[in-house]
């Protein structure tokens, strides 16, 4: 087991995150193609919808992760269900070694979100071999399950 099927296991288990499958929406390409989520699972917090992706990001390039992005903030639009509080997301770029400076500056500059509609996307570097968590820059603050629940949680894994 690697340490985003740990991660994401500790996500169900602990912060009661549902893993979700193509079943679940009308437009299923947006989990697996061109290149499948690792992992991606949603649950209801405070009133808000809030999703989870993850992603094996050594071999991305910053195409490729603008691309995941793109998917993973269309799925936020399209997860079931009302909300008052809009949707949140958080897509976490994993790292099997420390990411290039770089990587890490373009990461955090993927957010997006839609004021008028309630959704937002935020994208977080993970690096798996010093539990270090890169968070986007600016807001929304407060993403759950938070910075330092997911540093413990790698760690742990």
């Amino acid at each position: 087991m690697d340490g985003i099927d740990r991660l994401a296991g500790l996500l169900v288990a602990e912060k009661r995150f549902r893993p979700i499958c193509g079943l679940d929406f009308e437009q299923a390409p947006l989990l697996t193609e061109p290149a499948p989520f690792n992992y991606f699972g949603t649950r209801a917090h405070w009133g808000s919808n809030t999703a989870i992706g993850l992603v094996q990001a050594d071999a991305l390039d910053p195409a490729a992760m603008k691309l995941f992005a793109r998917r993973f903030h269309e799925l936020l639009y399209l997860n079931p269900g009302f909300w008052i509080g809009g949707s949140y997301g958080l897509l976490g770029f994993a790292f099997d070694r420390p990411p290039p400076a770089q990587i890490v500056d373009g990461v955090r500059k993927l957010k997006r979100f839609n004021v008028p509609d309630k959704v937002w996307m935020a994208a977080w570097t993970l690096d798996l071999s010093t539990g270090r968590v890169t968070p986007h820059s600016g807001g929304p603050y407060g993403l759950y399950p938070g910075r330092a629940w997911m540093e413990k949680a790698i760690r742990r894994s």
